[in-house]
């Protein structure tokens, strides 16, 4: 227990098709910290949409801020997925905060506005930007906006109100179309590609057998 809240201690959060194939077309070498950005993003996810009130929301979310940002060899370890990030991200850790940051404009009663949705997904882009730094890609700027635009088709599919889908989908689209991404990135590559059609077509991430089709060639070419 820590300042009043636990962490789960289950098993690692699942992660939706779409996202375990992107992990599955990253190099070997980088494979283990983009599963444990995912996982974590997937975890954040469930604090925010379990807690019954913002505030036991706001608690969750400054205790995982708390753990990524202190030395990791301080973390407890009922947790696998503490483990899994100290294992992988280790003193690094705290380049997964952004993460935490863009949650956090989530929490609230009410319907979302523009400017919290934008910087949702302005957080978890920038956590995809400090992966690729630290697997040596170069364009930090094309990286966070291929991270925003997959932030934001998801968006679209986890909420059940009309207005903020509409929002989420026009903030995507006034996203520039991003060059190739290296080889080290090609599971961002995948779900960017798979972000565009679902924006284009204001639908799901990995709907039918044309998207997995696509998500294949993506991976496999990186276009």
């Amino acid at each position: 227990m820590v300042n009043g809240f636990s962490p789960d201690g289950g098993p690692l959060p699942p992660l939706p098709a779409e996202r375990e194939i992107a992990i599955a077309f990253t190099p070997a070498a980088w494979r283990p910290l983009l599963n444990a950005l995912h996982r974590l993003d997937a975890r954040l996810g469930q604090v925010v949409s379990r807690s019954r009130e913002p505030l036991l929301a706001q608690v969750g979310l400054a205790w995982w801020r708390d753990r990524l940002t202190e030395d990791c060899d301080a973390w407890p370890r009922a947790d696998p997925l503490l483990t899994l990030v100290a294992t992988t991200w280790g003193a690094r850790s705290a380049a997964l905060v952004p993460l935490v940051d863009g949650w956090e404009n989530l929490v609230g009663e009410g319907a979302l506005a523009a400017e919290a949705i934008s910087a949702f997904a302005e957080g978890r882009g920038q956590a995809f930007a400090n992966f690729g730094e630290l697997a040596g890609a170069r364009d930090r700027h094309a990286i966070a906006a291929a991270g925003r635009r997959w932030a934001l088709a998801d968006l679209g599919k986890r909420t059940s109100s009309d207005a903020e889908r509409a929002m989420a989908r026009e903030l995507a689209k006034q996203i520039a179309p991003t060059p190739s991404l290296p080889r080290q990135l090609r599971g961002l590559a995948v779900l960017d590609r798979l972000a565009q059609r679902a924006v284009k077509r204001d639908g799901a991430l990995l709907p039918d057998r044309a998207a997995a089709l696509l998500a294949w060639r993506v991976g496999m070419f990186g276009r």
